[in-house]
């Protein structure tokens, strides 16, 4: 999703998020972006009002600088999802860092590459991720879900 609206707006967009039975959000800006945007607050919100926060700061445009904990974080994630949670993933506007974080977490679980972008991009309703570099990234953890087998089991 895109971010929250900061400020004053913060308080009412966590609670939304909380309203709808958001059990996680994961802010993947930098802590300069964060300030920037109004989203000093945003750990200390999801407190208040229920929810788990983390923070996985990845720069914009690029692919993240730790393949290996992105790979364990959207690994996380995944178990997350095959548990019933909801979690939703927010950078600036929902075009690359969390689309590829998403589309990496749908990976985990057993997904290629492009049919975890389909679903990806019908979520959001636009074409993300919006750079090549990502989508490069989520073949990147493609072969290294195959190959270190991280993969998670099929539940069924």
């Amino acid at each position: 999703m895109p971010r929250p609206r900061g400020g004053d707006q913060l308080p009412e967009e966590i609670q939304s998020l909380a309203l709808r039975k958001v059990d996680l959000l994961v802010s993947l800006l930098p802590q300069d972006e964060m300030h920037s945007l109004g989203l000093d607050q945003e750990a200390e919100l999801c407190t208040q009002f229920g929810l788990h926060f983390y923070h996985f700061p990845l720069p914009d445009r690029l692919p993240p600088p730790d393949t290996v904990q992105a790979l364990e974080l959207a690994t996380e994630l995944g178990q997350m999802l095959l548990h019933g949670r909801t979690v939703v993933l927010h950078d600036r506007l929902c075009g690359g860092r969390a689309a590829s974080m998403a589309a990496a977490t749908l990976v985990t679980l057993g997904l290629d590459p492009a049919e975890s972008m389909v679903r990806v991009r019908a979520g959001r309703g636009m074409n993300i991720p919006d750079a090549q570099v990502h989508m490069d990234w989520i073949h990147h953890i493609a072969v290294s879900v195959t190959s270190d087998g991280l993969a998670v089991d099929d539940p069924d």
